[in-house]
């Protein structure tokens, strides 16, 4: 007997327009973004080549990072959704971004601070950079949509100054991705796609030993 009334809310759900973004929603998507990194940061000190921690530490910090990719695109989403910002929303979005830039590059310089664990992650002598770089790759592809989604919004004078920062991005980005395109230990695993993918690579590996 309910079914009538189902299928007019499904109907109507459908019909229904996406729902508008704003300068908040950008606002929290930025923050969820920093937040992220900062949880990212906090498992690489923990990073430290101890061979009974090193696998796990590993794994959560490639999860983390997956996290860290989708803030990122729901950013992109909150950009794309979002009616063209005013110019005073445009000013305490652009604010946020500078604020974000070093917080990126922190976490671009934390990783390669921590190659050489990376490239000995594997029993102490293996090396998973291959994944690392992928990662990297994946993340400044991700950062270069947003950058994008984020441009088209903001009003014509910030947009115009906008590549001043989000350039800045980019070269850390491809500066981290050049270093680790060099693999280090004895042996390096091949990147794989997605997290469990990664995990199963790793296990398998180490059931061989």
């Amino acid at each position: 007997m309910y079914f009538p009334s189902l299928i007019l809310l499904a109907t109507t759900a459908l019909a229904a327009p996406l729902i508008q973004r704003d300068a908040a929603s950008i606002l929290q998507a930025i923050t969820n973004i920093e937040n992220h990194i900062t949880t990212l940061n906090n498992t690489l000190n923990t990073f430290n080549g101890n061979l009974l921690t090193t696998i796990p530490t590993v794994l959560k910090i490639e999860e983390q990072t997956a996290e860290l990719g989708d803030a990122i695109s729901a950013a992109t989403d909150a950009a794309n959704l979002s009616p063209a910002l005013s110019e005073t929303d445009s000013g305490t979005v652009a604010t946020a971004v500078v604020t974000l830039v070093p917080k990126i590059q922190s976490l671009l310089s934390n990783i390669i601070a921590h190659k050489n664990t990376f490239d000995r992650a594997v029993l102490g002598i293996g090396s998973v950079s291959p994944q690392v770089e992928q990662d990297l790759q994946t993340q400044s592809k991700l950062s270069d949509e947003f950058s994008g989604a984020l441009i088209a919004k903001l009003a014509p004078d910030y947009a115009a100054l906008a590549p001043l920062i989000t350039n800045q991005i980019s070269a850390a980005f491809q500066n981290a991705v050049k270093i680790f395109a060099t693999s280090g230990g004895l042996f390096h695993l091949p990147a794989v796609q997605g997290l469990g993918e990664f995990e199963e690579l790793l296990k398998n590996f180490l059931h061989l030993r």
